[in-house]
Order: structure tokens, then C-alpha cells, then sequence
């Protein structure tokens, strides 16, 4: 599990804990005899901490999207805009599916070992589990921004996010110089000013590939994940 106190921008939904053996196959590969199923995997690092995960989309209606690391497994259902009608969160100690109904969110399961039920009201405002996705396609159709909630795994709080388009940059990624559209979240309100982050998307067609942000208190190593393959 990832330490307290951190935002965790990027964890998106889970179930299945992955092996990493799964890491040695094709991921960039589609399924066999159709093009429904991507998968790519990404490198994390934050100090002198680093992990490989999978991430894995099945665009049916709606998609599917698997994220796959080597302690947790998160898996949301979403549209193709990114907007997420069920999560769920599996680890050792964890299982928890988090469903919407209309303006609510209704999370139950076990959270590190103790049972929750709980609903939480977000009225008609956007939750985007799987941001990579939301905020891709917000990029790539140039919506200038939105405002979302997510669900904070290390604490299943929702959080309030704001995302803003910037200008498109080129950015280097396994060494090849690509252009990318960027997109920067931050926290709403008061808070807008205490923490920011960035994601960046291939423009030519959409795919995640990098994200930078500190994601903790002040002294935290910066979190930078990037695209392999």
C-alpha cells in the first residue's frame, strides 16, 4: 500500500490482485482477432521508490478499465468520457466496490480488514475514478475545464478536483520527442493554490504518457510516471 496522507491523483480502480509476472507480456498488444482490448504499461517512480503496473482498457459500452499493480489491483466502468458509474479496489486486506446511483455514491466491502457501507452525496458534479481517461478525452475534444470528485484509496474520501487545459508541449518519453496535450488538476477553493499536478496525453491519438506531482506534504519526492510501452 502507498503511504498516508498522499493524494492519490491517479489510483483509479481495482480488482484481482496482479502478478508481475503478467509484466513479461506484450502490452501494447490488442486482443486476438480484434482491437477492442489495449494495454500498455507504465513505469512509477517517487524517490528512490519504483514500480511497473499494467493498464489495460476494453472499449465496450461501457469500458472497462483495469489498472494493475504489484499490490493492488483497481478496475472502474466507465463511459467513454471518462464518466464512472462502479469502482472496486482489491488488495490483501481490501475489497471495495463503490457504486453511483443518480447523486449518490454507495462504497461497501472490507477497507483494510474492516467492513464499510457508507453513501456519499456529490450531486450532479462528475466523479472521474479513472482520471488518465476523463481527462484525455476532456484534452482531446478542447473543453477548457471541469471540476470532479474522486474517491482517495488510502482513505475512500472523496476529493474535489479541478481540471485545467493547457497548451500542448512536446515532452521526451523512452527517449523520443512526442507532442502531447497537457492537462493540470488541482484542488477547488482555498485549496486550489496548495497542490497541483500534470498529466500529458499523445496528441495523435490520445494516450496517457506521463504524470508529474507531488503527492504529499511539503519534503515529498516528486511522483513521475511514464509510459514504457
Amino acid at each position: 500500500m502507498r503511504k498516508k496522507g498522499k493524494i492519490f491523483f491517479l489510483r483509479e480502480t481495482g480488482a484481482l490482485l496482479c502478478l508481475m509476472a503478467v509484466a513479461g507480456v506484450l502490452f501494447s498488444a490488442g486482443r486476438a482477432g480484434g482491437t477492442r482490448l489495449k494495454r500498455h504499461r507504465y513505469r512509477q517512480t517517487e524517490g528512490k521508490e519504483t514500480f511497473h503496473y499494467i493498464r489495460e482498457e476494453d472499449h465496450q459500452d461501457p469500458m472497462t478499465v483495469r489498472v494493475m499493480e504489484p499490490e493492488n489491483t483497481f478496475i472502474t466502468v466507465c463511459n467513454s468520457a471518462g464518466q464512472t458509474f462502479q469502482w472496486q479496489f482489491i488488495n490483501t486486506h481490501t475489497r471495495i466496490t463503490a457504486k453511483r446511483n443518480k447523486d449518490t455514491i454507495h462504497l461497501t466491502g472490507t477497507f483494510k480488514g474492516r467492513p464499510i457501507d457508507k453513501r456519499v452525496s456529490v450531486g450532479e458534479l462528475s466523479w472521474y475514478q479513472a482520471a488518465p481517461n476523463a481527462l484525455g478525452h476532456m484534452a482531446a475534444t478542447g473543453k477548457a475545464e471541469d471540476t470532479f470528485w474522486m474517491i482517495r484509496p488510502d482513505t475512500l474520501k472523496l476529493l474535489r478536483l479541478k481540471a485545467c487545459r493547457l497548451e500542448p508541449e512536446a515532452i521526451t518519453v523512452g527517449g523520443r520527442r512526442v507532442l502531447a496535450n497537457k492537462v493540470r488538476i488541482t484542488l477547488t477553493g482555498l485549496l486550489e493554490k496548495l497542490w497541483r499536478a500534470h498529466y500529458w496525453f499523445r496528441r495523435s491519438d490520445g494516450v496517457f504518457l506521463q504524470y508529474k506531482g507531488v503527492n504529499g506534504p511539503p519534503g515529498t519526492p516528486e511522483t513521475l510516471i511514464q509510459l514504457v510501452d
